[in-house]
C-alpha cells in the first residue's frame, strides 16, 4: 500500500515538473525539468534511482553522438 502511494506521489511530482517545463522560458530550465520528470516516471515504474540515472545518461550519450 505504501509503495503504491509513493508511486502516485512520484508521478504527481513528475507531472509538476512537466508543467514547469512547459512554463519555462529558458531552454536549459525546460531541459532540466523534462529530465527530472522522466527520472521520476522511471522510478515510479519500479526502477531504482541509480538505474533511472544510468538510463538517462545512456539516452543523453546517444543524443550527443547523433548530433555530432
Amino acid at each position: 500500500m505504501q509503495q503504491t502511494t509513493q508511486r502516485y506521489d512520484l508521478r504527481g511530482r513528475a507531472q509538476a515538473h512537466l508543467a514547469k517545463a512547459e512554463a519555462a522560458e529558458l531552454p536549459k530550465c525546460r531541459e532540466i525539468h523534462l529530465e527530472l520528470a522522466e527520472h521520476l516516471f522511471l522510478v515510479a515504474q519500479g526502477l531504482s534511482h541509480d538505474e533511472a540515472i544510468a538510463r538517462l545518461k545512456s539516452k543523453q550519450g546517444k543524443r550527443l553522438a547523433a548530433s555530432s
